[in-house]
């Protein structure tokens, strides 16, 4: 097939094949830098301009060739990964015990805020913290408790529905003797880590961090005494009952 035949087949094909009309450009040019330039990078701006040079160099009507359409994919919705409790939600959608449960987190945090700039304030140049901030540390403890308490109930209706049911079911005497027994233990232990915790405060009572987790061990001590002795009054009063 002559040259001119082979330019000619090309201009008349529908699909148009990039390298084999910059082959038959450069057999024809005399503009070698353009065909240089063209082979560079193969885009449909360079194939109509080998197309349109082409069709010059015959003397035929040049017939710009149409950019493919692109191929449009569906994009799929995000899967949302956000936990549900930072979603937005209506508010005043939500049943009223759940309602309160936000409110009183809401009054906690504020509270607590409130009481950890006082402390930031109090301790500001200070070599020795004093006992107010000793007992404002143990309150902001108390009230990160208190949050976390509430956080629990509501994850429970995120998850479920509905808000933990609480169980009035009484272990037997046989379990609450157990239940003694692993809160003793719990207590000598809690005794270990409350005399670390004060030691480290006492070597330095300018260090805020050491305080706080003084006062958290001393607070977690005081409450597994408070559960053993609950416990223990009421085995005390059942063993009676049952004499």
């Amino acid at each position: 097939m002559e040259l001119n035949d082979q330019i000619r087949a090309w201009l008349d094909s529908s699909d148009k094949d990039f390298y084999t009309g910059l082959s038959l450009l450069q057999k024809v040019s005399r503009n070698k830098v353009l065909v240089m330039n063209l082979g560079k990078k193969q885009n449909h701006k360079h194939l109509d301009k080998i197309n349109y040079e082409l069709s010059n160099y015959l003397k035929v009507n040049y017939q710009p060739i149409k950019p493919a359409e692109p191929i449009k994919v569906a994009k799929e919705k995000p899967i949302e990964t956000k936990p549900i409790e930072k979603t937005e939600f209506d508010f005043n959608s939500l049943p009223d015990p759940v309602q309160k449960l936000f409110t009183q987190k809401r009054k906690f945090f504020m509270e607590r805020n409130k009481l950890s700039q006082e402390v930031q304030d109090d301790t500001k140049d200070q070599t020795v913290i004093p006992k107010s901030v000793q007992e404002k540390v143990k309150c902001i403890l108390e009230l990160d408790e208190f949050i976390k308490a509430v956080d629990s109930k509501i994850e429970h209706y995120w998850k479920y529905g509905s808000l933990p049911v609480k169980h009035d079911e009484k272990p037997d005497q046989e379990q609450r003797k157990n239940s003694i027994a692993e809160i003793k233990k719990k207590i000598n232990n809690q005794k270990t880590y409350v005399t670390k915790a004060r030691q480290k405060f006492e070597r330095h009572p300018e260090n805020l961090r050491y305080a706080e987790d003084y006062q958290k061990k001393l607070h977690e001590l005081k409450e597994l005494i408070y559960q053993r002795d609950a416990l223990s009054v009421q085995t005390s009063v059942e063993d009676a009952d049952s004499a």
